[in-house]
C-alpha cells in the first residue's frame, strides 16, 4: 500500500510539473508574441502613424492656419493703431501749419507746407 501511494505521489508531482512547464510554455511563447507584435506595429506604416511624435500631425494643418489668421489679424489691428497714431500726429501738425499760414500770409504757408510735407516721409 505504501509503494501505491508513493507510485501515486510521483505521477501527481509528475504531472503537476508537467502541467507547470506547459503552463510556462505557453507564457513564454505568449510574451514573445506580444513583443513581436509590438515590433511589427513599429514598422508597419500609418497615415497618420498610430502613436509617437507624429502621430497627431493631421491636425496640423488646422493648428497652423487658426495660428496664422490670429497673428494676420493681430498684425492688421497693430497697423491700424499705428497708421492711426500717424494721421493724428500728421494732421495735427498740418492743421498747425495750415492755421499759421493764414494768420501769417501766402510766403509763409509755402514754408509750412515744405516743412510738413518734409517732416511725413
Amino acid at each position: 500500500m505504501f509503494r501505491e501511494m508513493r507510485r501515486a505521489g510521483q505521477r501527481l508531482s509528475d504531472e503537476e510539473t508537467l502541467n507547470v512547464l506547459k503552463t510556462a510554455k505557453r507564457g513564454v511563447l505568449s510574451m514573445i508574441a506580444d513583443a513581436l507584435s509590438k515590433l511589427r506595429q513599429l514598422f508597419e506604416s500609418h497615415s497618420p502613424p498610430k502613436f509617437g511624435p507624429l502621430k497627431e500631425i493631421d491636425t496640423w494643418g488646422e493648428n497652423l492656419g487658426k495660428t496664422w489668421a490670429e497673428s494676420f489679424v493681430d498684425g492688421l489691428e497693430q497697423g491700424m493703431s499705428e497708421a492711426e497714431d500717424f494721421l493724428d500726429k500728421e494732421g495735427q501738425r498740418l492743421l498747425a501749419a495750415s492755421q499759421a499760414s493764414t494768420l501769417m500770409g501766402s510766403g509763409y504757408s509755402n514754408a509750412a507746407n515744405s516743412y510738413a510735407y518734409n517732416n511725413t516721409f
